[in-house]
Order: structure tokens, then sequence, then C-alpha cells
């Protein structure tokens, strides 16, 4: 839409299919994260399947902790629940990856071909089961925010380990009318989107605070920002179990949800469709705004 190499021995894949129905085609998302409590009573029952893509051969739902919203395992759970906020009737296909047998696991741990390894096979398991799940859509609220200085600018780089980029999963989606949403990261950056939300075919999701009394829709000033930035989406949601606050997470769930509800046809006339809507998103720091904040919640 926009203008290091580290073997994975044995990938783990499992995959249980919930007793949801989706054959009345109503369009789904796919969101891949670190961990989902799948038994909380906001997500559960939407769920038509829960996939495990895991470098340590452990995969847990981890419900421990889940009021914290910087807890790992609590992060997923929160993107699913924010996706309900957006339409109460989405479904969804929860994808785990990473390294979940740690609780301390965090992104920085990995490097950046140990990203790329554990997201292009979600993305390779989207793309063979779209058709059976109705997947539209995929959520990625995770990046790289040490890309942001160095050189070169958003590297994409073939992966070793399955012969091809994330670029080219997210084009060959992009093909079969699926669209690739990731955050543009929690970074102040007010010039560049992080990584892989930078790639030019990914959705890069920015987010907003509350919309004001005036009508204006300010970008949160944590959000990264910048041309590569494709779109602005409240990123303030109140759950019952936590709030977050003008994050690019919360917001790229969001997108992905709307963009499943206004689905027609395939991803052009979708993105066309959705580009209509467009508003006004304002930027604090330079006092300016551009056609680029989307109301994903009317």
């Amino acid at each position: 839409m926009k203008k290091a190499v580290v073997l994975i021995a044995s990938l783990l894949i499992s995959t249980f299919a919930f007793p949801v129905n989706a054959a009345d085609n109503t369009k789904s998302i796919a969101i891949i994260d670190y961990t989902f409590d799948t038994s909380r009573p906001e997500i559960n029952g939407k769920i038509l399947a829960d996939v495990c893509l895991s470098i340590t051969r452990v995969c847990t739902n981890m419900p421990t902790n889940i009021l914290y919203s910087n807890d790992t395992a609590a992060h997923g759970t929160i993107m699913a629940t924010v996706a309900t906020q957006v339409n109460p009737n989405i479904k969804f296909v929860v994808i785990r990856v990473g390294n979940i047998n740690s609780k301390t696991f965090t992104l920085s741990s990995m490097t950046p071909m140990e990203f790329d390894n554990v997201l292009i096979p979600a993305l390779d398991w989207v793309s063979k089961n779209a058709s059976k799940f109705n997947i539209v859509a995929v959520s990625t609220s995770m990046s790289h925010t040490s890309f942001n200085k160095s050189d070169p600018y958003c590297p994409i780089k073939k992966s070793a380990t399955y012969g091809v980029t994330l670029q080219d999963k997210i084009v060959a989606l992009q093909s079969i009318g699926i669209a690739s949403m990731f955050s543009a990261g929690n970074t102040y950056d007010e010039y560049r989107a992080s990584y892989p939300a930078c790639i030019p075919q990914a959705i890069a999701v920015g987010a907003t605070e509350l919309t004001e009394p005036t009508g204006i829709n300010p970008v949160s000033l944590k959000s990264a920002k910048g041309l590569d930035v494709d779109l602005y989406v409240l990123g303030t949601y109140t759950l019952s179990f936590t709030r977050m606050t003008g994050q690019t997470s919360p917001a790229t769930v969001a997108f992905a949800t709307y963009w499943a509800k206004q689905y027609v046809t395939n991803y052009n006339d979708t993105m066309t469709k959705i580009s209509l809507g467009l508003k006004p998103a304002y930027f604090a720091t330079t006092k300016t705004s551009l056609n680029k904040f989307i109301d994903v919640l009317n």
C-alpha cells in the first residue's frame, strides 16, 4: 500500500479447531501474537481455530497474571478482546508465535531473522487455511523498534530457513485478497514506522487518542508517524481487565476487524471502500492534519 540468520531446527505446528460455525461466509481475521487466554468470556466462542507455531515446543494459554497489560501472556488476549469491541460478531483464528515457553519473553530477545522465521510460517498457515476459515485480514501487533536507526532502514532479507522474505508472504496474501496489518510501533518516531510495518505492501497502522468533542482525531504522541504509516485508528480501549491508551497494538487489530466487516469482493475494492471514509488525523507536534484517520467504531 505504501509507495542476520537464526535457524529454527524444529518448528512445532499444531492446530485445534473450535466448534464455531464458519460456514455462514462471515469474514474472519487471524490474530498473530504471543499467547492467548482462550477461556476468557470476552473471546470464548469467537475462536475458529487455535494455532501454535512454537520454537520451544511448548504452547500454553498461560492465563496467570492476565490482569497485567504488560505481561506477555496477556497481550494476545487483549488484542482479541479489542476485536470484539469493534465488532461483537467477529470470529477469528488465534496464532501463537515465538518463544512462548518463557513468561519473560520479549520481542527484543529475538534476532531479526528469528522474528521473520516465526511470522513467515504464520502467514503461510493463513494462506493455506484462508478459505476454510474465511480469513480476509491478518493482524500482527508486533514490531522491531530497533530498526529505526539502522542502515538500511526497513531491511527486507530472505530467510535462510524458508528461502523467502516476509514481504513475499505479505504479497502472496494480498494476491488472494488478504490484507496484512502491522502495528507502526509505539516509538514516538516522527518519520518512520517500525519493521515489518514499513514493508511497502504491509498496512502500517498508527494510533490516535479518543476523538475530542470538537471532532479532532489526535494522533497519539507515542505512535510512530511518517509517510510509511498508512492510516491511524483509535488506540485507546477500556476492557474489563485492563486499559490501553493511544497504542498501536490495539489500533492494528481494530483496523483488521473493521476491514473484515467492510470487506467487499476483493482486496482492492475493500481498500477503495474504506479509503472513502478517511477523515483528518491531527498531529500535535506539527499542528497539521492528514486524511488518514479511520473511525472503526462507526
